[in-house]
């Protein structure tokens, strides 16, 4: 099967799977002249890189990432039912604070672009 992969005048693809289990795409290529069409393909293989990962986009709007590498998050508990918290204490939810060291981990596997 490598060899498949390696010679792009390949006659045959072995199964359907081929190009799931090497991660490649077709693309066309044009015959080169003298070239005997009796045992080429009309296309080339391509090699591309492995599926991206997705940024959790919840996650994303929630936690930045400072100069120094540090996860930066909001407070909570300031959306409403707020006339019976104190004016001091609403201030203080107003800054951001930082996610923990403990915490780091699983915020990495929800932003892997971070």
């Amino acid at each position: 099967m490598a060899a498949h992969f390696a010679d792009a005048g390949a006659t045959f693809i072995r199964d359907k799977y081929f190009f799931l289990r090497y991660n490649t795409y077709l693309v066309s290529r044009e015959k080169a002249e003298g070239e005997s069409s009796a045992r080429r393909l009309p296309f080339t293989f391509r090699e591309v890189e492995m599926p991206k990962l997705k940024t959790h986009r919840g996650a994303a709007k929630r936690f930045k990432v400072t100069g120094t590498g540090k996860i930066k998050r909001g407070h909570g508990y300031k959306s409403h039912l707020l006339t019976s918290k104190p004016s001091k204490r609403t201030r203080k939810l107003r800054t951001s604070a930082l996610v923990s060291e403990s915490d780091h981990d699983g915020i990495k596997k929800l932003l892997p672009y971070m």
